[in-house]
């Protein structure tokens, strides 16, 4: 569910293939379970496991590799490393379906099945050895990014990384010991299907929380953009709303000096281009208001 909520949301190729594995997987666990309600052919049971299991393994390691190459600046050191695991579990999957296959037996409502030793050793070999070195890849990146950022992020990052380095590899290593031992009788293979069920969750839990994180990250970035929005919008309207305001004062300032003119004797007169005064305007300087002088100029006439 995890995984296909994902998918859904993110659309993207590496969380298709965790997709995939998922499925995969859950196919495989439905076979097995069918296999005690219904006759099944146990090496058709057999076959089928041993690929889908296989099958979603490699998926697994190809999405840790893809990390490490991608947060090693593509290097392609580690692309050629890590392929080296994945080609092995592929030749592993052959080395089942011919000359290495297991033995089997149909017991009571339930196929047995005895893996030669050294496949087992193999196996668990090639688990480990290719988890211990992908998830040490990543983890390192993450913690460089930690000490020069000192992000939350990356400290949760690392702690997952470790949790699945460690816990997988635990389990790798167990699986191969129970293997060889032949614990459960017949049924020991099933625990090849428990050894991926773990890596399949917290590889599906890493990337939840790190989509998780990221999404809350760009939310938190989202609401600080508009905050910034929205003070530069207010801060705009107040600069305006100032600009007018001021404005309109040099206007009326401009208006109350055309209104009136000073004559040589400090008399102030209305201008003849001014119909109303406005009621603040008072005696300026002690002067009196004085209309225009209407009557017509004098000339002398000279001879």
């Amino acid at each position: 569910m995890a995984s296909g909520y994902m998918f859904y949301k993110a659309r993207k190729p590496i969380v298709g293939i965790v997709l995939f594995q998922t499925l995969v997987g859950v196919a495989v666990t439905f076979v097995t379970l069918l296999s005690s309600l219904t006759t099944v052919d146990c090496t058709f049971l057999l076959l089928f496991s041993v690929v889908g299991v296989n099958v979603a393994d490699i998926c697994l390691q190809f999405v840790l590799l893809w990390k490490a190459f991608l947060g090693n600046n593509r290097s392609k050191i580690i692309l050629c490393v890590g392929s080296i695991p994945l080609l092995l579990i592929a030749a592993f999957i052959i080395i089942n379906m011919t000359f290495g296959r297991s033995l089997t037996e149909h017991g009571i409502g339930i196929c047995n099945y005895e893996y030669p030793t050294y496949i087992v050793v193999a196996k668990a070999a090639i688990d480990c050895a290719s988890n211990t070195f992908l998830s040490g890849c990543f983890v390192l990146v993450i913690y460089r990014h930690y000490r020069v950022l000192g992000s939350s992020i990356q400290k949760t990052l690392i702690t997952e990384g470790l949790m699945y380095c460690f816990g997988v590899c635990l389990s790798n290593i167990v699986t191969g010991i129970l293997l060889a031992k032949n614990v459960f009788g017949g049924s020991t293979p099933i625990l090849y299907t428990i050894d991926w069920y773990l890596a399949s969750y917290l590889i599906i839990k890493q990337l939840s929380d790190r989509y998780n994180s990221a999404a809350l990250k760009k939310k938190k970035e989202d609401e600080e953009d508009d905050d910034d929005n929205n003070s530069s919008i207010v801060s705009k309207a107040e600069d305006e709303e100032e600009h007018v305001s001021a404005q309109g004062t040099n206007v009326y300032d401009a208006k109350e000096r055309d209104t009136y003119y000073q004559s040589a004797d400090s008399t102030l007169y209305v201008s003849s281009q001014v119909t109303t005064t406005h009621p603040s305007v008072v005696d300026v300087d002690e002067g009196k208001l004085h209309g225009l002088p209407t009557s017509s100029p004098q000339y002398e006439t000279k001879y």
